[in-house]
């Protein structure tokens, strides 16, 4: 499976055209998503109807960039004009939006074409609809995906579309991108704009891409700004990455963590300066991020939780929950997400990156809960996957970093023994997006693991 970045090099040079492209993309789906549940919706007759515009576009010389002509997909949260936009839910299930989300405009304009939207939880928290189909990880059926952005990561990784959108309030363009061993980054706080893309938490969301490579992710982020970012040209010598062991280790599958050093050591071997730091802790950790993306999403949904409870599905047992809150409890989670933000900023004083995994453990395998209410903890509702002892720090590389809004990108760096992917996370200072791409691209010259795809999809 080629990249963004080849495969716009060859529509540029008309080696391939963007029927073609769009064309083999809308037979794969055809071919593999009635097991994998990747797409919700598939705009065939649109995406070949727009490749043949971008052909006559390019052949006539006006080329817009490399996303020109490069079939994409974008998560169901965001609202595309025409287009079904059901989040995940039965309660917008017929929803047809009067508008494109800002990032579908700005993927448009870069002359992207748009083969479907793609599937996820409930309105983006950590569950499905029992009701709907849930995506599978391409990897394995048995195992997570990855929660809300669930469908963007299988797509990309099984060759379904080039690239995708992701969201992340928590974790969810970086835990797909774990799982399905691909390349996704969660952008500053408010770099990307979210308007048009339903909100979970409007102080936690951010919008970004998953994709095959750094490169692809670069790519992709740069079509979603208004300006793209500068080229980090800082050479690896002059790097400082921040390493806290005891954080790396504490509480960590021990397969995660030495694959984690072993890449870190990598990039001290190419020169980097490492920089013993200590990670402060987000005080009250998963609980602490539930109660104030549960009770912001309340807000949001006012206009039809007490019209449409029925069609709820586990994410109205947590609205609820969030409903019967102490409003002491919730203030003080937001003085835990400030103080952390404030924390861990103030180590960038010293280091340009820091380096941790994405998850605490390897993938989890898939569990049937079927009760959604557990008394006044919420956090079993968050994940349908069985996490064990890793159940109460789900969140521990993840959500943190949406309350303190730095980029951080999750890509390959092995496989466990089951041989499932495992991912190194590196995260950056705010709006530091150029320095962590350019420590992917310069791990992704020397390893080949986001070179490798999953089995028995004719890649």
């Amino acid at each position: 499976m080629k990249t963004i970045k080849e495969t716009a090099a060859l529509i540029h040079s008309g080696k391939i055209s963007p029927v073609e492209a769009t064309r083999e993309l809308l037979g794969r789906i055809d071919t593999y998503d009635i097991e994998l549940d990747g797409f919700v919706t598939v705009c065939g007759d649109y995406a070949l109807e727009r490749a043949a515009e971008c052909e006559k576009e390019i052949q006539s010389g006006n080329y817009l960039g490399p996303l020109h002509g490069i079939p994409i997909a974008v998560k169901d949260i965001c609202e595309t004009q025409g287009v079904r936009t059901s989040v995940g839910s039965k309660v917008l299930r017929n929803w047809l939006p009067e508008r494109d989300a800002e990032v579908v405009k700005k993927l448009k304009q870069s002359g992207a074409i748009l083969l479907g939207k793609l599937n996820m939880t409930e309105f983006a928290m950590g569950r499905y609809h029992p009701d709907l189909p849930r995506p599978k990880n391409p990897w394995n059926r048995d195992v997570w995906v990855g929660a809300s952005s669930s469908g963007s990561g299988v797509a990309v990784s099984a060759g379904l579309c080039m690239g995708a959108i992701g969201t992340d309030t928590g974790g969810s363009i970086r835990y797909p991108s774990a799982t399905c061993s691909l390349v996704g980054i969660k952008p500053t706080y408010g770099l990307v704009s979210t308007e048009g893309t339903f909100p979970l938490s409007r102080r936690l969301d951010h919008v970004g891409p998953i994709c095959r490579s750094v490169d692809d992710v670069e790519i992709f982020l740069n079509s979603l700004l208004d300006s793209p970012l500068d080229t980090d040209k800082t050479p690896i010598n002059h790097i400082r990455i921040g390493v806290d062991e005891e954080y790396i280790k504490t509480g960590v599958n021990q397969e995660v963590s030495d694959l984690v050093f072993e890449a870190i050591n990598l990039f001290e071997g190419l020169g980097a300066k490492l920089v013993e730091v200590k990670v402060p802790a987000l005080s009250g950790g998963d609980d602490t991020w539930a109660t104030v993306t549960l009770v912001d999403a309340l807000k949001d949904h006012t206009e039809f939780f007490l019209r449409d409870r029925s069609l709820y599905g586990p994410f109205g047992d947590q609205l609820e929950y969030a409903s019967d809150l102490d409003p002491a409890v919730v203030e003080k989670c937001l003085v835990y997400g400030n103080t952390f933000r404030q924390d861990f900023n103030e180590i960038f004083d010293d280091i340009d990156a820091i380096m941790c995994p994405t998850m605490v453990t390897t993938i989890p395998t898939l569990t049937d809960i079927k009760s959604y209410n557990n008394g006044d903890d919420v956090m079993p509702d968050v994940s349908d996957a069985d996490w064990g002892a890793y159940s109460d720090r789900i969140g521990k590389f993840t959500a943190p970093f949406n309350f303190s809004g730095n980029p951080a990108m999750s890509l390959p760096c092995g496989f466990s023994s089951n041989r499932l992917p495992v991912s190194l996370q590196i995260i950056g200072k705010q709006f530091g997006e150029s320095t962590i791409i350019s420590l992917g691209k310069q791990y992704q010259s020397v390893t080949n693991w986001h070179t490798i795809n999953p089995p028995g999809f004719g890649f």
